[in-house]
């Protein structure tokens, strides 16, 4: 059984600096390889806490993975 991994991430941040940005991004493309049915949203508005800054990104991140599931 193949399950869907969902990442959703905060917009780079330059503060943190290039280099510790670039590993960032290398590690969530990582992730994404690790399942066939994987998908990377970008939530643009978000700090850290996207289910804070925008709860309707998260919401829609989870009813999309509970639907892949349900429909399997």
């Amino acid at each position: 059984m193949r399950c869907g991994i969902h990442c959703c991430s905060p917009p780079v941040r330059p503060e943190y600096g290039p280099a510790l940005e670039r590993s960032w991004t290398q590690g969530r493309r990582e992730w994404l390889k690790l399942s066939g049915n994987s998908r990377l949203s970008v939530a643009k508005k978000s700090g850290h806490h996207i289910y804070v800054d925008q709860p309707d990104v998260a919401v829609k991140a989870v009813q999309r993975v509970a639907a892949q599931a349900a429909a399997r």
